[in-house]
């Protein structure tokens, strides 16, 4: 359940404009607390019951985003949510991305990906691992692995979310073009491969304008969307390979300028300039 604001009879903690409780209807006593009262609704409100929401797409992105501050608070200090949910932490804030109009929400997201210290995968690298280790709570513990898939949420959050190349259809056959990097992060480049050939995507960002360097393999159309919040102009002059390209915002998703028409295979340039006004 949604709560938080100055309506609600439940508050977020620490506050925040808006987050979720920890269930439905009232709590159930159990042997550490007998004497509960059953007619007390739950009000505990933690990061996890905010992340698996938004992080499952079951929020629009606007929703998303409103969850920001809470999620922010609550991860000031360290994350208060396990290895294994990082990847619903991390997916929750790209979609919240997808509808904000700065660069905040995948500012986020980039910092907890390379944030050092206590919980953190650097902390894992620290301590010689080459493998993403069971948890984050350093190597000193007994009795956990150090090859654990769950706690390995860059290797799937940074290609489909950051970068934004993930399938929207069976077989690759259309694909998202989705780069959400933050303001940090000036450059990137990644190869993709897939069983119709390599996706090849590169990006620079500089004095408000944005580039993205695309191959697709042949029988791959794409839909590509740049980031809202790293263009300085509020309705950028696109190009493809040199030619105007017309961009809009889709609905719901007001932190992208998306091409009006998806791409073909072949090589693509696209340049996102500052002339122009939103609309």
């Amino acid at each position: 359940m949604k709560v938080g604001g100055a309506a609600s009879d439940i508050q977020c903690v620490p506050a925040a404009p808006a987050c979720f409780v920890d269930g439905l209807g009232l709590p159930a006593p159990d042997a550490k607390t007998p004497n509960i009262s059953l007619t007390t609704p739950i009000k505990h409100t933690s990061v996890q019951a905010s992340i698996f929401v938004a992080g499952c797409g079951l929020l629009p992105p606007s929703e998303a985003l409103e969850l920001l501050p809470f999620l922010k608070a609550k991860t000031a200090r360290f994350p208060l949510f396990s290895a294994m949910a990082s990847n619903f932490m991390l997916e929750a804030l790209y979609r919240a991305a997808t509808a904000d109009l700065t660069s905040e929400a995948a500012d986020f997201a980039y910092e907890i990906l390379t944030r050092s210290g206590h919980r953190s995968w650097l902390e894992m690298i620290e301590h010689n691992a080459t493998m993403a280790i069971e948890h984050w709570y350093g190597t000193s513990i007994e009795k956990h692995t150090w090859s654990h898939p769950w706690s390995a949420s860059p290797a799937r959050i940074i290609p489909q979310w950051l970068l934004g190349v993930r399938p929207l259809d069976l077989a690759w056959r259309r694909v998202a073009v989705h780069p959400q990097p933050g303001a940090k992060l000036a450059q990137a480049s990644m190869r993709v491969p897939t069983m119709r050939g390599e996706i090849v995507l590169e990006y620079t960002k500089e004095d408000g304008g944005f580039t993205l360097a695309l191959s697709l393999p042949g029988n791959t159309a794409a839909e590509v969307c740049l980031p809202a919040g790293l263009i300085a102009a509020k309705k950028p002059a696109v190009t493809v390979n040199g030619a105007a390209a017309p961009v809009a915002a889709p609905d719901g998703r007001p932190g992208q300028w998306c091409l009006l028409g998806e791409l073909g295979g072949g090589a693509h340039h696209i340049v996102a300039g500052q002339a122009g006004g939103r609309s």
